[in-house]
């Protein structure tokens, strides 16, 4: 019994230091001194901030937060940047973290490092701006995009994220199967992504308006590694394919403009049915 509590002390107290060192890093040393008794009472429970071993960083963030222990605002624009390490298909998180960014209003960025791997990615970029990008809004959407986040760090006008995968999907792509309940598509950039749950058959794309366009279909496998290629140089109405084996994602367009399909297209699928014996 004596074993056991203090087994249990011990991992009480792991907890403490582990979630105590963080909380320092995401709010600074200072801060963290001169509201330490605020600090140890909203965090009184500390396993209540930990998924497993694992520091729950959206519900710790999100008490910071709340309790106006998170400065993200600065006097005037500075330069401030965003670190990520990953081990999801770079091609993949790249585009997700671009689209995530445009979505919080961060649409001018610069890369200041990348190295990449096969399935994996260190990435640095730098922006201008009063204020950091939001670490409570930028993780709920990571989280949203299916992506778990294993490390939060700060420091000084950097952030760093280290990101995982429970199975990433592209939020902006649609299903196949909802793509046939829904007529057309309307894209105002005039880009279309579909996610692919199917292993083969063919895909016909429709302009539904009264123009043409001028084909441009990419086929990606999961990875978002481009398998095939289609353009033409000729106006059409529509294009029937063939889906490249290992197809996961498609991207729709108009080799010059998107000007002629921003009104809609309409997808048609054809899966191709297993030979009876």
């Amino acid at each position: 019994m004596k074993k056991l509590v203090l087994l249990t002390l011990l991992v009480a107290t792991l907890f403490a230091d582990i979630l105590d060192e963080k909380i320092k890093t995401l709010v600074d040393t200072n801060t963290y001194l001169r509201h330490q008794r605020l600090i140890d009472v909203i965090f009184r429970e500390r396993e209540q901030f930990f998924i497993k071993e694992n520091i729950d960083y959206i519900k710790v963030i999100e008490t910071l937060k709340s309790n106006g222990l998170l400065n993200i605002f600065y006097p005037k624009p500075k330069d401030l940047s965003l670190e990520f390490a990953t081990t999801i298909s770079p091609e993949i998180f790249i585009k997700s973290i671009t689209d995530i960014l445009r979505e919080m209003g961060y649409s001018f960025f610069v890369t200041s490092y990348m190295k990449k791997g096969d399935l994996s990615l260190k990435w640095s970029i730098r922006y201008v701006s009063d204020h950091t990008v939001d670490p409570l809004l930028f993780a709920r959407k990571l989280q949203a995009y299916n992506m778990d986040i294993h490390e939060i760090t700060k420091d000084q006008n950097s952030w760093r994220y280290e990101i995982g995968s429970v199975g990433v999907s592209l939020a902006d792509a649609r299903n196949i199967d909802e793509l046939l309940l829904e007529y057309p598509m309307l894209d105002p950039d005039g880009e279309y992504w579909l996610e692919l749950w199917v292993i083969a058959g063919e895909i016909t794309v429709k302009s539904t308006s009264i123009g043409y366009w001028y084909p441009r279909i990419v086929f990606y496998d999961k990875n978002l590694q481009v398998l095939k290629i289609y353009e033409n140089d000729h106006s059409r109405r529509s294009v029937t394919l063939t889906l490249p084996k290992e197809a996961k994602f498609i991207k729709i367009s108009d080799k010059y403009s998107g000007e002629d399909i921003k009104q809609g297209i309409s997808v048609e699928f054809e899966e191709q049915k297993e030979e009876q014996e």
